[in-house]
């Protein structure tokens, strides 16, 4: 009754050689071929504050904390939502008015920024004036896109009350 396990470590052995030699001719092979290159550049963890004055429908989105946006890490900030923004009878131009940031094409229910110095903590970002008198369920997105254009994600987002 007596069994020859004889073979079974060296067998064992050269599975995990094979195994390692795999995984390590992967990694090198990525970075070889710019795979790891491609990641893209990372979101900049940044706390924000979303104050809304209902006595003038006056929304101000500030950076409350975490990394600094710069122009380095931060290709394009954009607004967008289901909103409305107060109009100007004078010049025509929406309320809207950015911090750090250089205006760009604007369009209607999407705001975009390119940002063109550093938004550090305790900076307002934007600040928005709605048109609706009753502006319920007003809801305001302030979207991150990377320098280079392929990523972007919602850094944050806003009800009105």
């Amino acid at each position: 009754m007596l069994q020859d396990e004889g073979a079974v470590s060296p067998v064992i052995g050269v599975i995990l050689m094979v195994a390692v030699t795999v995984v390590l001719g992967a990694v090198i092979g990525a970075f070889v071929f710019g795979i790891g290159d491609k990641l893209g550049s990372p979101v900049p963890n940044a706390q924000l504050d979303f104050d809304y004055t209902s006595e003038n429908n006056l929304l101000i989105i500030s950076h409350d904390g975490g990394e600094t946006i710069t122009p380095e890490n931060t290709g394009e900030l954009a607004v967008s939502g289901d909103y409305t923004l107060f109009t100007s009878a004078v010049s025509g131009d929406d309320q809207i008015s950015w911090n750090g940031a250089v205006f760009d094409s604007p369009s209607m229910g999407d705001r975009k920024a390119v940002v063109d110095g550093s938004i550090q903590s305790g900076t307002e970002i934007v600040r928005m004036q709605f048109d609706d008198p009753d502006a319920n369920n007003d809801v305001v997105d302030l979207t991150w896109k990377s320098v280079d254009g392929s990523q972007s994600t919602t850094l944050g987002t806003f009800e009105t009350p």
